[in-house]
């Protein structure tokens, strides 16, 4: 009896030990459809893992056949700043924390992965062993800041005008993550301590030498957060022959990635 006991202790910790929970963040212009759209999701599924739904979204994730391997895709204001999309982002993740009672790995696409890796950086963050961005700009991205320095201008007006008030309301997040301003958010977050025991992984779309296939958003260095000086040498970065949207080989690499985390 004693045996079946420790057998049975042994067998349930190591289950639990396997239990994986991610989060998926999208960026800018988006929501959380953008991973089902681009048929990243199609690829989870294909790898074993499931959708779960959690009391922000369609109600709670049942005790009973608790799942191993599951996937949670939140919505963010999209052209808030970072700060107030971390804060929703925190209130979400902690009601999927509590759903699961386990660490979190936080996947972010683009401006996403920039939430996300703002989370760590914030007071007592949620439990969280693994970031992985996806075309995110680390160093910035020159488009923002195209956009945000339009928007100073004449052009800015032209702009709401012909129905792009949206990219108005993102003023503040274009700048935050704009290449120049030695002042703004991003240069911020990249002289900051980030917290140990995390793993960062970058996955950098880059350029076809075949076809002229290449990320016009955020630059293949920008992407790589090897390249943040708070993070030399602490990240891993997989290279992804794709331009600045999801694909489905995202999925694909995402879930071989997500099956290293033990």
């Amino acid at each position: 009896m004693r045996l079946f006991f420790a057998i049975f202790l042994v067998f349930g910790l190591w289950s639990s030990a396997q239990a994986k929970t991610v989060v998926l963040i999208h960026g800018l212009d988006s929501d959380s459809r953008t991973w089902a759209e681009h048929h990243v999701v199609d690829a989870l599924f294909a790898s074993g893992w499931q959708m779960g739904s959690w009391s922000g979204e369609q109600g709670g994730e049942g005790s009973k056949n608790r799942p191993d391997k599951v996937f949670y895709a939140v919505n963010l204001p999209w052209f808030e700043p970072i700060e107030t999309q971390a804060k929703v982002l925190r209130t979400q993740l902690a009601q999927i924390y509590q759903q699961r009672q386990e660490p979190l790995i936080l996947v972010g696409h683009s401006a996403g992965g920039i939430v996300g890796r703002f989370l760590l950086l914030t007071p007592n963050p949620p439990p969280i062993r693994g970031l992985i961005t996806i075309a995110s700009p680390h160093l910035g991205s020159p488009w923002a800041e195209m956009a945000w320095r339009a928007l100073q201008s004449p052009m800015g007006d032209f702009m709401e005008m012909m129905g792009a008030e949206k990219w108005a309301r993102a003023e503040t997040l274009l700048w935050e993550l704009s290449v120049t301003p030695k002042t703004n958010l991003i240069h911020w977050m990249n002289r900051q301590p980030h917290p140990w025991g995390v793993r960062y992984i970058s996955v950098v779309h880059r350029m076809r030498a075949q076809q002229v296939k290449m990320d016009l958003f955020v630059p293949m260095a920008s992407q790589n957060m090897n390249n943040v000086p708070a993070l030399r040498g602490r990240a891993e970065a997989y290279p992804l022959f794709a331009n600045h949207q999801l694909t489905r080989q995202d999925g694909v690499l995402l879930a071989w990635l997500l099956s290293s985390f033990k």
